[in-house]
């Protein structure tokens, strides 16, 4: 599923692609700025959540503000450029 939404949508449109890029250095900047870590070197996805559980209950938590920061962020960039590009 997740290589027809990449090749079937993203790659037809280069604006979204891009909004969605944009969207990942935001939240991954945000994980970096607040120092959040792995116990293990893994490629990050919703089934990995658990590795982000550590010594203190605050990296989980920045984790997921991250995501949450990674989907607004990418979310509303594709929507103004959608909605630009139909006018």
């Amino acid at each position: 599923m997740g290589s027809t939404l990449l090749f079937g949508l993203l790659v037809k449109n280069k604006n979204i692609f891009l909004s969605q890029i944009v969207g990942g250095v935001v939240g991954s900047a945000y994980l970096g700025l607040t120092k959040v870590y792995t116990n293990e070197f893994l490629f990050g996805s919703v089934t990995t959540f658990p590795t982000f559980v550590g010594d203190h209950a605050s990296n989980f938590i920045n984790s997921m503000i991250g995501l949450i920061i990674s989907l607004v962020v990418s979310t509303v960039i594709t929507f103004i450029v959608a909605r630009r590009d139909k006018n």
